[in-house]
């Protein structure tokens, strides 16, 4: 299996991702770069909004964490929406919530809330 799979739903303008790996160096790398060259792809590149879900996300590398937290922080990055019941995952968002980037994460338990408090 990938550790991540990606593509842009075009009707709605959402890049969707599905982690199913720990985010180590090279697939946080990997996972920023597919972003990126989606973002390009959107009617709007400049109000970039991401579906991410994942049941299996695991604790980042040191490194992959500062590329998460710099890339978040990126004024391009209008919404991130995290769907998923992990407990990791639901303190990675406590973590980007206690840093100042409350309104643009949150996580959600079900796609669709995620996909409606992205298109608003």
């Amino acid at each position: 299996m990938d550790d991540f799979t990606m593509y842009l739903d075009e009707q709605s303008q959402v890049i969707r991702q599905r982690v199913e790996c720990v985010l180590d160096d090279e697939v946080s790398r990997r996972l920023f770069n597919k972003t990126a060259e989606l973002a390009a792809k959107l009617k709007d590149p400049r109000k970039i909004r991401i579906l991410a879900v994942s049941d299996t996300f695991g604790k980042p590398t040191p490194a992959a964490r500062r590329s998460l937290m710099n890339n978040v922080k990126r004024s391009e990055l209008y919404k991130l929406a995290m769907v998923g019941n992990n407990p990791f995952m639901r303190a990675v968002i406590s973590f980007f919530l206690s840093v100042g980037s409350t309104g643009k994460v949150r996580l959600f338990e079900n796609e669709d809330d995620a996909l409606e408090w992205l298109k608003k």
